[in-house]
């Protein structure tokens, strides 16, 4: 890691969209080189490997991060951004208030840009169930939200 770290981070810090994001790939990018189990050919394969696996993570998070919301209802944008009084800091102080499943599934949808089945794997619930929490975590925040 010693020798790659640098470059690594530059790399993550110029294709994510966020230092947190960078800090992210980063600390992904070398998991996988852990987790890498057949030996490298050279300095210079592992080198290439590296960068390649560090910029594939980045694009992967914008991806997802970019991912739009069909699958679910309309997600936090839509919800809650468009009401009047609806500035970031409103809404996240009227996230907080919502019941913990509500404001779990509408944040890794509408913010982290998860699908329904995605969302109801890591919250050991169904689909159907994420669905209804999302629709009603909108209903609340628009009510929270006059």
């Amino acid at each position: 890691m010693g020798r790659y770290a640098d470059m690594i981070w530059h790399i993550c810090l110029l294709h994510a969209d966020q230092k947190p994001d960078a800090q992210d790939a980063f600390q992904d990018t070398f998991l996988k080189h852990l987790s890498h189990e057949k030996p490298f050919e050279s300095d210079e394969h592992e080198k290439a490997w590296l960068i390649r696996v560090a910029i594939n993570t980045c694009n992967d998070q914008h991806k997802r991060a970019h991912r739009s919301d069909e699958e679910l209802p309309e997600g936090l944008q839509s919800a809650a951004l468009d009401q009047p009084g609806g500035s970031l800091s409103d809404v996240l102080d009227a996230m907080s208030k919502l019941p913990a499943d509500q404001r779990n599934a509408l944040y890794l949808n509408a913010v982290q840009g998860y699908t329904a089945e995605e969302v109801a794997q890591m919250m050991g619930s169904t689909a159907g169930t994420v669905y209804s929490w999302v629709s009603r975590a909108r209903m609340h925040l628009k009510e929270l939200l006059r």
